[in-house]
């Protein structure tokens, strides 16, 4: 986990890859982030999204089984799997932006 938390913080940064170092972790590690995992998308039509009610089922273009996205600031940090954890969802890491 820290390990993703200092891919976050230098993926939100100023557009720099460069990891931080444990000592600079020091300095912002407390600060609180959210990542937003994003499943998918359904591309469609203006009058399609208004034609939308409560009941209906969008088609995704990714696979049931694609990785999702791990987002911090709108920028991907990571990629994992869905997964179960107890009554809630979860994301299994596989892979670090």
């Amino acid at each position: 986990m820290k390990e993703l938390n200092t891919k976050a913080a230098s993926a939100a940064s100023a557009g720099s890859h460069a990891s931080l170092s444990i000592k600079d972790i020091g300095l912002i590690g407390h600060v609180p982030v959210t990542l937003m995992a994003q499943v998918g998308s359904v591309p469609m039509t203006i009058e399609k999204l208004y034609a939308m009610k409560k009941g209906d089922v969008l088609s995704m273009v990714e696979a049931l089984d694609a990785p999702v996205s791990l987002l911090l600031n709108g920028k991907v940090v990571a990629r994992g799997e869905l997964m179960a954890v107890d009554d809630q969802l979860g994301v299994r890491v596989i892979e670090l932006a």
